[in-house]
């Protein structure tokens, strides 16, 4: 069965009025260029949670000076071992890119090679 995907900004046609095969996917409000909605939004917590107990921390905001973000979720740098002559390339952006989409708030990005050609040992 083929579908027909249809980006939408929130007016949905009723079922009897498009066909059955369409999958909707609404744009996330205030981005200036289309990027799915989550509900809720990735790297949230459920509120309430189902036992009634409190937010883990992890979910909780946190601040930084004058930068706060949604939780603590923080991605390391990662060795990917396929930059082109030390610089990053379409993969990188790719790969990190899937990981951050699904909620990681904080992310060290190394962006610098001392040397074109890097042995790492251990």
């Amino acid at each position: 069965m083929a579908f027909n995907i249809v980006r939408t900004q929130g007016n949905r046609p009723s079922p009897a009025e498009g066909n059955s095969n369409e999958l909707f996917n609404d744009a996330a409000e205030g981005v200036p260029y289309f990027t799915p909605a989550q509900t809720p939004p990735a790297g949230t917590a459920v509120v309430p949670q189902p036992d009634n107990k409190p937010i883990p921390k992890l979910f909780t905001p946190l601040k930084i000076r004058g930068l706060e973000i949604q939780n603590r979720i923080m991605l390391s740098p990662l060795c990917q071992y396929s930059a082109h002559e030390g610089f990053h390339t379409a993969w990188h952006v790719t790969h990190l890119g899937g990981i951050i989409q699904r909620g990681v708030s904080f992310l060290l990005y190394p962006f610098l090679c001392w040397w074109t050609l890097c042995i790492m040992t251990g």
